[in-house]
């Protein structure tokens, strides 16, 4: 018997109690980390800019764009993204212990930095490198009406139509393999490869329930975002407590067929 969206936020509610103190504090050291990374990724990236624009200009002022410089820019990109989802990681396996143990510690925020933290970064750097083979022949397309305007229509509606595609593809794609990092943080031990196919099993019949779980938190994310992203601090956790019991009914469903 599936379980209603409301049973599973009412006992997310009811096991947070007490815990929204320490989780207000892990995700408050999240976004300083991982807020922090972003920023310094965004300076670096700037700076790479602001040479080609100058160049550009005419303006060089002895400014110069060195492989150097666009290596660095680009592993620090690398590096942030990793440490961020790791980050992840530490916040997913708090929501499991507040879930199923009723407690846990701000500390846990860094768990994945000492169990396993390769699997993780694999993790990332995977889907980081789909994500850019996805966009491969949107970059040769648009790249190929730069140079030969008169195709520039054709290629105009080609990227539409694929990107359209693709972002069905993505949903889909993401809906299924949803629960993969909460496999991942409940056994540790468990492989990468499968955690995800575990997850596409476990989401068949369960993919419009949890994108419209997803969904109904969408009032309370504005709400968030009006209040300047203090609000935050209390919907992530309630969203990612809601989204473990989730997994733990799924996964009760799944083992008794």
């Amino acid at each position: 018997m599936k379980v209603k969206r409301a049973e599973l936020k009412r006992a997310a509610r009811r096991v947070l109690l007490g815990n929204y103190g320490t989780m207000a504090a892990a995700y408050l050291i999240y976004i300083a980390i991982a807020g922090g990374g972003m920023a310094v990724m965004q300076l670096l990236a700037v700076g790479r800019q602001l040479p080609a624009v100058l160049i550009a200009r005419g303006q060089t002022m002895g400014l110069r764009i060195s492989g150097g410089t666009v290596l660095a820019a680009f592993l620090a990109e690398i590096l942030a993204g990793a440490v961020s989802f790791l980050l992840t990681a530490g916040m997913t396996r708090m929501f499991y212990e507040v879930c199923t143990q009723g407690k846990t510690r701000i500390r846990v925020v860094f768990w994945a930095f000492v169990n396993q933290p390769w699997k993780y970064v694999l993790v990332f750097l995977f889907f980081a490198a789909v994500s850019a083979l996805c966009m491969v022949p949107v970059i040769v397309l648009a790249a190929a009406a730069a140079v030969s305007p008169k195709n520039a229509a054709f290629a105009a509606l080609f990227i539409t139509l694929y990107l359209l595609a693709l972002c069905i593809a993505a949903l889909y794609v993401s809906l299924a393999w949803s629960q993969y990092l909460v496999i991942l943080v409940e056994d540790p031990q468990k492989g990468i490869v499968s955690a995800l196919c575990e997850s596409w099993r476990w989401m068949r019949g369960n993919k419009l329930r949890y994108l419209a779980l997803v969904f109904s938190f969408f009032g309370l994310m504005l709400l968030a975002a009006v209040s300047c992203g203090i609000g935050l601090f209390w919907v992530v956790p309630y969203m990612g407590c809601t989204n473990v019991f989730f997994y733990l009914s799924v996964k009760r469903g799944y083992s008794a067929s």
